[in-house]
């Protein structure tokens, strides 16, 4: 049997082919996983929300059946994105690498370095680098898109808290985007934008949210009973079946913040991990948020790249 030789280059594009096909598919199942257990977790909040039963059996056996229709193509979407374009970047490679043997073969009987004068030698230097800032930038460029298809909005900066009154009515307002620790993991996705308005006079606040659920945009309106309203501060509550909240509007802080607990212990309410007991909110500035999930998002060779610029 013939002996196969291979030479430098083709063993570094196996090794690059092999490298490819394992981070692909760790991050393709990895990302039909999540994409998964976000539109699980928010059809079983929906749930909750919509029947407003204490048992919630039905509400987790509805998740599990819509976890299930987002799992059963994990295997297959990530062998295709680790494996379809295998073939076509070899291709492409050897389609350069003939391009530019043959290139830079002509180039080196146009222009011969010794022969050249000082300004020529820093002109060619500065031609060729400009050539290679091109394909950094256009891979960049190409990098970032995927980024913004990762992270499709961008949200509005700062946190705004404000009141106002007119005749016998007083509003307060807030808007912002929620952040906080402990949060379970069937609450709503960080990247979204709320805003909140209170009415002294009906003693409610309604909260106005968009948010996305993996590439979806959804939106929801809820009316909150406010616990107590005094100059300095808003408290209200929202009561689930199974958790409970209350949050404050901080007029002098300008800041608004937010508990939580479950209700394990509650009649037909499933227990919870220890992590998911209690969690804290705060609204936060959007626009912190979504550079945080843009970041998150990077690719590898991204990141690598903008080390080198300090990013």
């Amino acid at each position: 049997m013939k002996k196969i030789n291979l030479n430098i280059w083709q063993k570094i594009g196996i090794a690059l082919s092999i490298l490819w096909i394992v981070f692909t598919w760790v991050n393709e199942t990895n990302k039909t996983e999540k994409a998964a257990n976000d539109f699980a977790n928010f059809s079983y909040k929906t749930c909750l929300e919509t029947k407003g039963i204490t048992n919630h059996q039905d509400c987790e056996i509805e998740k599990q059946e819509n976890l299930l229709v987002f799992l059963d193509s994990k295997y297959l979407n990530a062998g295709a994105a680790s494996f379809l374009p295998i073939p076509f970047a070899w291709l492409l490679v050897f389609i350069f690498y003939y391009y530019f043997k043959s290139t830079f073969i002509g180039y080196k009987q146009i222009v011969v370095w010794k022969k050249l004068s000082k300004f020529h030698k820093i002109f060619t230097v500065f031609c060729l680098s400009s050539f290679g800032l091109v394909i950094l930038f256009s891979i960049l460029l190409a990098l970032n898109s995927y980024v913004d298809s990762e992270v499709p909005v961008e949200l509005p900066i700062f946190v705004d808290v404000h009141k106002y009154a007119y005749g016998n009515e007083v509003i307060v307002e807030a808007a912002g985007t929620w952040t906080g620790s402990g949060i379970p993991t069937f609450m709503d996705s960080n990247l979204s934008r709320s805003k909140i308005q209170c009415s002294k006079s009906k003693q409610t606040c309604l909260e106005a949210k968009a948010y996305l659920v993996g590439k979806s945009l959804e939106s929801k309106l809820i009316e909150y009973p406010v616990v107590r309203w005094t100059d300095i501060s808003v408290l209200f509550k929202n009561e689930m079946p199974c958790y409970e909240e209350l949050f404050t509007i901080d007029l002098i802080t300008k800041k608004v913040s937010g508990i939580g607990k479950t209700l394990a212990g509650k009649e037909g309410c499933l227990a919870s991990n220890s992590s998911d007991k209690n969690w804290d909110y705060q609204l936060s500035d959007g626009f912190k948020v979504y550079w945080e999930q843009r970041q998150k998002a990077r690719p590898w060779l991204m990141r690598v790249i903008q080390s080198f610029f300090g990013s």
